[in-house]
């Protein structure tokens, strides 16, 4: 789903999220980015053979791909507020990084 399809299906089921506080979105973004943290802990556990609640390989790419999806709808929202497209600022932000690490340009 593209920046643009999560805010549309947005406006369908949540008409006034852009109405809600930052605040929300935020601590939103960084809840799942601990949720994150606290997969790779449990992945760690089990690349490391120690006992307690680990996660195999398989079962940490399962949760990944919904952590990941989280954070990516939260990013989106706090984008969505302030109307900045995510994909050209990552473009900008890889240029300016191309340079600063020496990174070859794209062909």
């Amino acid at each position: 789903m593209s920046q643009k399809e999560i805010e549309e299906e947005n406006d369908r089921n949540w008409k006034d999220w852009r109405k809600e506080p930052l605040e929300y979105f935020i601590i939103g973004l960084l809840g799942e980015c601990g949720e994150l943290a606290n997969i790779m802990k449990k992945y760690l556990r089990w690349k490391l053979g120690w006992k307690g609640n680990y996660l195999t390989e398989e079962q940490f790419i399962e949760e990944l791909k919904g952590e990941l999806a989280d954070i990516e709808i939260y990013q989106s929202l706090v984008a969505g507020k302030f109307n900045l497209n995510i994909e050209e600022l990552v473009r900008e932000k890889q240029k300016i990084n191309r340079k600063r690490f020496g990174w070859k340009e794209k062909e």
